[in-house]
């Protein structure tokens, strides 16, 4: 549109020179025809040739300027329509994973409606990283190994070549509900939303209680509170703590609202997890979270203490007592 525009104003520059060498070659024409009918002399052709020639060339420029008025109101037209849609180009983006899932353009779904849901096989135990890079090693023993099963990779940079393309901080993610065991984020969470922001932390945790099976987990890392790098990486935009995993437990919420200064955000937090184990050294948060499905949220007795946990968790509790870690 902004090229049609630089058009339109170089044709009316131009429509109105020539508008005016009209009006300069109609003055010049009159005069020239005055003086040669006071010119004339018997024997001699009549000086009116010089006229003719004139009236032909005005002739010429009023086609011409009639051209361009034309071509002006075409390209008013068309910049008010705006520009021509290219229909492959309003296509997502899409490609195959190794994992039955197809990669989606994030700028595709922003602000649209929620995108289809990728297709990922249930009946197998599936794990999802987030934020890949480059690097997919995994990181917490979770199933008491560092061996994945039925990866499926996530990052809004196609260069790594993640199975799928998006930006975390789109949401709602573009996964059907219950479709993960197991999801994984490695340094990743300081990087989304913004402190403060309980909004969209709030939506984001509420977004992985969806796409988990009933007791999956989320696994990852974080620097430490301490740690220089916590605010020192310029693009890090929030402190990712201990602290903030109290208020994605429906449990803690019917034990502590009234009775400790924790706040109350059930009007907009539905979702359930259980803060199962973490660590801090100074350096790095390392932390697991299980998803309690169906929520505690209405349940009788939302403080009743959780008698038995995931495949995921009593791995990982193996791996920690035979490697003698806590």
């Amino acid at each position: 549109m902004a090229g049609a525009v630089k058009v339109a104003s170089l044709f009316s520059s131009l429509l109105l020179l020539l508008c005016w060498c009209v009006q300069a070659s109609s003055s010049n024409i009159m005069s020239d025809i005055e003086t040669a009918s006071c010119k004339d002399t018997p024997g001699q052709a009549p000086c009116c040739s010089e006229a003719e020639r004139l009236q032909r060339v005005v002739a010429e420029l009023s086609l011409t300027v009639a051209a361009l008025s034309e071509r002006l109101r075409t390209l008013e037209d068309k910049s008010a329509k705006g520009p021509a849609t290219d229909p492959a180009a309003a296509q997502a983006k899409e490609q195959p994973s190794a994992a039955g899932a197809t990669a989606t353009d994030p700028a595709a779904a922003e602000g649209t409606d929620p995108p289809e849901p990728i297709a990922v096989d249930k009946s197998k135990y599936t794990e999802l990283l987030l934020g890949c890079g480059s690097k997919w090693e995994k990181r917490i023993p979770t199933l008491g190994t560092l061996e994945w099963r039925n990866l499926v990779t996530l990052d809004y940079n196609d260069d790594h070549n993640p199975n799928v393309v998006w930006d975390l901080t789109q949401l709602p993610l573009p996964f059907a509900d219950n479709s993960f065991d197991e999801i994984h984020a490695y340094e990743v969470l300081e990087h989304t939303g913004q402190q403060g922001d309980w909004k969209f932390f709030f939506r984001q945790w509420s977004e992985f209680w969806r796409i988990l099976k009933p007791g999956g987990v989320v696994a990852g890392t974080c620097p430490d509170r301490t740690s220089p790098w916590a605010w020192g990486d310029p693009s890090h935009t929030r402190i990712v703590q201990p602290e903030n995993f109290v208020f994605l437990s429906q449990r803690e919420y019917a034990t502590q609202v009234g009775k400790t200064p924790m706040s109350d955000f059930r009007f907009v937090y539905q979702a359930d997890f259980d803060f199962v184990w973490h660590t801090l050294d100074g350096s790095s948060f390392r932390f697991v979270l299980e998803a309690v499905k169906p929520s505690r949220l209405h349940a009788a007795d939302p403080t009743k203490p959780k008698t038995a946990y995931s495949a995921a968790v009593i791995g990982l509790a193996q791996w920690l007592r035979q490697s003698n870690q806590t």
